[in-house]
């Protein structure tokens, strides 16, 4: 349950195994039938968000979980070289990861794509 409702977000929840997601606004009465549906196995989303930018949203940006990573340690300013040893890869592999962030996003550098990334609603800045 959450008060943010842009599509980005939406399909990062999914994508990364939420069973529903519900806004803070919705009616209790929403709010029961939604968990009711995910209790039943359903993947059930909060009637106030626009289901057809979800599913945009799940179809054009294919973000794995370790460019995920990557793109929110940048997000928070931290250096390729720490975000290496956070992660537990090497400053090359960071470097990698964010070409290819910078290429999915339409990018034209880091900062353009840190930019993007939180106008976006993709990731919440710091």
């Amino acid at each position: 349950m959450t008060s943010f409702g842009k599509a980005a977000l939406v399909a990062e929840a999914v994508r990364s195994g939420a069973d529903g997601y519900l806004l803070k606004e919705d009616p209790a009465r929403v709010l029961v039938d939604t968990a009711a549906r995910m209790a039943a196995g359903e993947c059930a989303l909060s009637p106030g968000l626009d289901a057809a930018a979800v599913k945009e949203a799940m179809n054009t940006l294919a973000v794995s979980g370790r460019e995920l990573d990557v793109l929110r340690l940048m997000v928070t300013g931290t250096p390729a070289p720490e975000i290496a040893v956070k992660l537990g890869i090497s400053p090359r592999t960071v470097e990698t990861y964010r070409n290819q962030l910078v290429a999915k996003f339409g990018a034209r550098n880091a900062m353009d794509l840190i930019r993007r990334a939180v106008e976006s609603g993709f990731v919440i800045g710091s």
